[in-house]
């Protein structure tokens, strides 16, 4: 298996360990979740920079699309992560409310990439 692959699945598995950690938390947002979202964020950068290169060009559909979005989402979710273990408050009680959203919307390119490498 590429590295590539190995590198956006265990984005993947951590990313699912961290929003649901939250969700089901009783205690809410911890700083290991927010480790475990960073690991997952830089397994999903370094992951796609290697698709990108690999790849040689940008195609534009809806895995690629879909997929800068996320990691853009992605990113602005990591930094909210980060404010809300520091500021808690409404920071934190937001970020538990939109988390869910934010996890399904990254699940898009995961799964469109799957499908298309499952050739």
């Amino acid at each position: 298996m590429p590295l590539m692959a190995m590198l956006i699945i265990l984005a993947a598995l951590l990313y699912t360990v961290s929003i649901w950690s939250d969700k089901l938390s009783k205690t809410g947002l911890k700083l290991w979740m927010v480790v475990i979202f960073g690991t997952a964020f830089t397994c999903d950068l370094i992951g796609t920079a290697l698709m990108g290169q690999t790849a040689g060009i940008i195609k534009l559909n809806i895995h690629s699309l879909t997929g800068y979005l996320a990691l853009l989402i992605m990113s602005l979710h990591f930094i909210w992560a980060i404010m809300a273990t520091l500021k808690q408050g409404k920071w934190k009680m937001k970020f538990h409310q939109c988390s869910i959203f934010a996890w399904l919307f990254w699940l898009i390119p995961f799964g469109t990439g799957l499908l298309l490498n499952m050739r």
